[in-house]
């Protein structure tokens, strides 16, 4: 039979799933091999989807937002995508948090019962961004953690130095500037932190973040598979 157009594409894929399946078998690695904030919708990377998450008074405050995912995942990196606008210079930094308590959350809603709080998990990292060049943020774990929702639910927390910095937060269209198109699953916590500073070691939810914008954080595994293609591949 003769396969032509979409439907190749179709069949490409199927192929791709049996060689991952093949693969991950051979592995005693969990089988979740990508965790993402959001997804990354919009693609084209253009400087619609680069958002400002921190205006002037948010500067170094840390805002959160949580990895939709089930199963665990021996993580090896954190990515998202930042920026500055042109001719400036902004620190973002990247950190890794987990909710432990399931009492003080509600998933389908985090902020209907106490306020959660956050432990922090292993590492953070920055990065200066000069200019409107898009960069990749990379949190690498030399001691890999191994993630599971059986215990914890997890969170990407991130911060802007100043409110020239642009973080890659996916429209679902592409190109869309329509504040209200924007995905709203990012919160606001009692932290700050700069780049000379550190995350600190706990954070409180308090509220909704100040602009209606999440960033796309990947976490991809320590195996290290990827189906379709995304900035994180390498």
């Amino acid at each position: 039979m003769i396969q032509w157009g979409w439907i190749d594409g179709v069949a490409e894929l199927a192929r791709r799933l049996r060689n991952l399946e093949e693969q991950t078998k051979k592995t005693s690695v969990s089988d979740v091999h990508e965790i993402e904030t959001m997804p990354c919708i919009a693609q084209d990377n253009s400087s619609t989807d680069m958002r400002q998450t921190h205006s002037g008074p948010n500067a170094e405050k840390i805002f959160a937002t949580p990895f939709k995912f089930s199963g665990q995942i021996a993580l090896r990196r954190l990515s998202m995508i930042c920026s500055s606008t042109a001719g400036n210079n902004t620190d973002i930094g990247l950190c890794l948090y987990a909710l432990n308590d399931f009492s003080r959350v509600d998933t389908e809603n985090p902020r209907s019962r106490k306020n959660p709080i956050l432990q922090k998990v292993l590492s953070e990292q920055w990065f200066n961004a000069d200019g409107a060049d898009h960069r990749r943020l990379d949190v690498n774990y030399t001691r890999t953690p191994l993630l599971s929702t059986a215990n914890a639910l997890y969170y990407a927390a991130w911060t802007v130095s100043n409110g020239e910095g642009r973080v890659f937060c996916a429209n679902p269209a592409p190109g869309a500037i329509d504040a209200s198109k924007s995905f709203r699953g990012a919160f606001l916590t009692n932290g700050t932190a700069s780049a000379g500073a550190a995350f600190p070691d706990t954070l409180t939810i308090v509220g909704d973040a100040t602009i209606p914008a999440t960033p796309c954080v990947i976490g991809r595994s320590r195996v290290g598979i990827r189906v379709f293609g995304s900035f994180t591949d390498d």
